[in-house]
């Protein structure tokens, strides 16, 4: 073989090979069955308050698509380290403390008003000499969670429960586990508004920078239907049945400079409600209160008064 067929020889084996490759790799996107993870890391761990997070880690999960799935293992204390926890209720009605979100009235402030409001309806949540009736022991409030979670009548309630209280429990300080995706994706089918109740399994919805857990619309129906408010601090939270503090408000919790409020289990951030980082108006937000806007891709906005509308990405499994 002479050099010009030799070198034309091998060109086009050159020619082959780059055909061959080309067609193996449009093959291989064209397979319906293989899934190409998200690369993009949302997360921003610099920007949470370590004072209240015992540590971060990354491990490897089950996510809710059944997938396995990279995430941040991040332990809590369920202990606000930027600012006081409560008060929530008023001792008498001359003070006004906290904020209830009544199912009528919609947030009001628990003073002497409110109060009397709920006495026109047949509560006796103020005694003779205007001194509110609280729930402050841990006693009492186990009283309060068992005839909650298992649904008892008022009469049940009224006989060996605890009614006609303003709840404000003392939180304590615990280790909690929250996971979550380093690389978020979307789910096939999104988890809408779970109702006023976190999902079986889940520590809430979301983690606030501050380490504080970050949960869905109170049950304001379920407490209240035993003639007790269990109101929020001027941050929007209070103390759930394990005794650790979270919030279903976000008052003045964001980030000064992103505009961050925390991100939700499925790693996506939450944004405070009125405007996008830049100063453009919020619109076009999903059932969950998502969308996606310039570079900051997909993300969600706080209302003003519920943190999010549900999960639009798989959360791990925990």
């Amino acid at each position: 073989m002479n050099n010009k067929n030799c070198k034309n020889f091998q060109i086009s084996r050159l020619a082959i090979g780059i055909f061959v490759l080309i067609s193996a790799l449009a093959g291989c996107s064209k397979d319906s069955n293989i899934t190409t993870a998200s690369t993009t890391q949302v997360i921003d761990t610099s920007l949470f308050n370590m004072t209240s997070i015992i540590s971060i880690n990354e491990v490897t999960k089950t996510m809710s698509d059944g997938s396995s799935g990279v995430c941040y293992a991040i332990k809590i204390k369920s202990i606000a380290p930027d600012h006081a926890m409560g008060p929530y209720c008023p001792t008498n009605t001359s003070q006004s403390v906290g904020v209830w979100v009544d199912p009528t009235l919609g947030a009001t402030a628990v003073d002497a008003t409110y109060l009397n409001y709920l006495e026109t309806k047949g509560w006796d949540i103020v005694d003779n000499n205007g001194n509110v009736r609280i729930c402050s022991t841990d006693a009492d409030f186990q009283k309060v969670a068992t005839q909650e979670v298992g649904n008892w009548t008022l009469a049940q309630a009224t006989a060996n429960g605890v009614i006609n209280r303003c709840v404000a429990p003392t939180p304590k300080e615990q280790s909690t586990m929250v996971y979550i995706p380093k690389f978020p994706k979307k789910a096939s089918s999104p988890m809408n508004n779970p109702g006023g109740v976190v999902p079986a399994g889940l520590p809430g919805l979301a983690i606030a920078l501050n380490g504080i857990m970050l949960f869905p619309p109170e049950p304001t129906d379920r407490i209240m239907s035993y003639q007790n408010i269990a109101p929020f601090d001027e941050k929007g939270g209070h103390v759930g049945f394990g005794f650790d503090y979270h919030y279903h408000r976000a008052w003045n919790i964001s980030n000064t400079t992103t505009k961050i409020l925390g991100y939700a289990l499925d790693g996506y951030p939450i944004y405070t409600n009125a405007t996008e980082p830049d100063g453009t108006a919020v619109s076009g937000l999903d059932a969950r209160q998502g969308h996606t806007y310039g570079t900051l891709g997909y993300h969600y906005h706080e209302n003003g008064n519920y943190i999010t509308g549900g999960l639009t990405g798989v959360y791990a499994i925990p």
